[in-house]
């Protein structure tokens, strides 16, 4: 698999506006509507059955709760169903769950279940389970898989699923243009299937058009396809049209518009759509101001990992504003937003921890992380980098020098062109794969032979800082390496099998714990050991000169 083609497909599947996922069906949040007496009739008859145990009807009855249709609309209730008919095997119960789970409807967010749901759903061949997941890969919480989620997506595609059949479209389209033939069938294709009303294609096309990305960027032609895929209730469609009219992105400003399509978005489970909605009625833009629907919008959003809405709820506990004041809360948000390479978060969280009496702190579990204020939780890797963002992570944690110091120093070390660090970045992601093939070795050994020899100043800081020990096969030591890590300055570089791709990450231990940095994200992921990864390759312990 094409690495950068991996990174740019993301970009584009996952917008910055979004990274949701959604139905390829109506909400199961949709308003209630007035039931006939034949639907009543219907209802009645079904949850006789479910009674009974029969699985099709316990799922036909979570449907006709979700719905409203024959009886009163009750989130609660569908849930309650779905998961009756989910444990007997039901696949559309256990997508349904899935996605109750997703959205949090019915139920509490939880990520863990909803993916457990839906895996099951779409093993026993349910395409929207498949769609589903596939985006919830894409979307994971330290690293996504790509390879599965193309193959989740190919499975949902075969089966006529038209949201699998649009992104795949948007894929092979990146392909083409990767092979720099952006005239060719991927980019017709996916025009077509969205001239057609594909919502996925739609929406892929105005990604194009958004980013300038094989075509001129055209504000108001992105906005006209965002518009035709969100009025079909894509998610990622409905955030970016919120932002277009919020910004006077391809259209006159206009803020009740905006609030209209993010409560779509944020009702349909995009977290930062969800952040969006918190920060409109705090303020009343575009609506009245409203501090208890601004908290619970934040708790919606913060509940699915923004950054952004952990740091307004830590803080309104801190002050004691919106709510009542609660240091233990406080500090429980600010950390979650803090490990996530959030500034302000950080800031306040240290200046937190400072005020906090010894009862507060054992209450929150507050300790303090000297460590990790020494790696960079900002940089994310611009294309596939990931191997020399990870030593470049590592190497600014005991050099201090920036990490798009290394990116430069390989392209000076090889003679390569630049004009700035991030076409560094690029071009040394251009020749790398080419050296390492060259070589044939490994990606590693490529950066190791450039820290014991490279005469880059960056190179020669690095090697006079820390050494390097290479494990062609992590799995075997991963007690001893686990061990150096507890128990000196030390730094792991590690590859981790993503389907056919492989992806480095770092990983260190404070205090009880280890914490993880994906380059390709912000902040640190809390993991318990180096299994919690996932498929442990090749890895490269760094540890401090005495």
């Amino acid at each position: 698999m094409n690495v950068r083609l991996r990174f740019t497909f993301l970009s584009l599947l996952l917008m910055s506006v979004n990274l949701g996922c959604e139905s390829t069906s109506k909400s199961t949040g949709q308003l209630a509507a007035k039931s006939t007496a034949g639907e009543a009739a219907m209802f009645r008859n079904a949850l006789t059955k479910a009674e009974r145990g029969d699985a099709l009807a316990q799922c036909q009855v979570g449907q006709y709760y979700a719905a409203g249709q024959g009886c009163e609309q009750n989130l609660v209730q569908a849930v309650v169903w779905y998961q009756k008919a989910a444990d007997q095997g039901n696949s559309a119960a256990q997508t349904r769950l899935g996605i109750c789970y997703d959205e949090g409807n019915g139920i509490d967010y939880n990520a863990t279940e909803s993916v457990k749901w839906l895996r099951k759903a779409a093993v026993n061949g349910d395409s929207e389970a498949q769609v589903y997941l596939a985006h919830a890969l894409l979307n994971g919480s330290f690293l996504d898989n790509f390879p599965e989620a193309i193959q989740w997506l190919s499975q949902a595609a075969k089966q006529g699923n038209a949201d699998a059949q649009g992104d795949l479209l948007t894929f092979t389209w990146i392909r083409a243009m990767e092979q720099e033939s952006t005239n060719g069938p991927g980019w017709k294709d996916l025009r077509a299937a969205a001239d057609k009303g594909n919502r996925e294609a739609a929406f892929g096309v105005g990604s194009a058009y958004f980013r300038g990305y094989g075509v001129a960027r055209n504000e108001a032609e992105s906005l006209r396809w965002f518009l035709l895929a969100a009025e079909q209730r894509e998610v990622r469609a409905e955030s970016a049209v919120a932002w277009a009219f919020f910004n006077g992105c391809g259209t006159n400003k206009n803020v009740r518009q905006a609030v209209k399509w993010v409560r779509q978005a944020g009702e349909q489970g995009d977290f930062r759509a969800q952040n969006m909605m918190g920060r409109c009625y705090l303020n009343g833009t575009g609506i009245s101001r409203n501090y208890s629907e601004a908290i619970k919008w934040f708790r919606k959003s913060a509940a699915r990992g923004s950054d952004e809405a952990q740091t307004s709820l830590g803080l309104a506990y801190r002050d004691g504003k919106l709510v009542r004041r609660d240091y233990v809360q406080a500090y429980h948000w600010l950390d979650l937003a803090a490990l996530q390479g959030n500034t302000n978060a950080i800031t306040a969280r240290n200046d937190l921890f400072r005020q906090m009496s010894p009862e507060q702190r054992a209450s929150a579990g507050a300790v303090s992380r000297p460590r990790l204020d020494t790696y960079d939780s900002a940089f994310t890797q611009s294309a596939g980098s990931c191997t020399l963002s990870g030593y470049a992570i590592v190497a600014n944690h005991f050099t201090g020098l920036p990490v798009t110091a290394y990116f430069e120093g390989y392209c000076h070390h090889f003679g390569i062109a630049y004009t700035n660090a991030l076409d560094a970045e690029v071009k040394y992601s251009c020749h790398f794969d080419t050296e390492t093939l060259r070589r044939k070795c490994l990606g590693c050994e490529v950066l190791l032979d450039l820290h014991s020899n490279a005469t880059e100043q960056c190179f020669v800081e690095a090697r006079n800082r820390f050494d390097v020990q290479l494990f062609r096969e992590s799995v075997p030591h991963v007690k001893e390496i686990e061990q150096a890590l507890h128990d000196r300055d030390a730094t792991l570089m590690i590859g981790v099998g993503l389907g056919f791709d492989v992806h480095t990450v770092t990983v260190f231990d404070e205090g009880p714990q280890f914490f993880l940095r994906d380059p390709a994200r912000k902040g640190f992921h809390a993991i318990s050991g180096l299994q919690d990864i996932g498929k442990l390759l090749d890895a490269v312990l760094c540890v401090a000169k005495q």
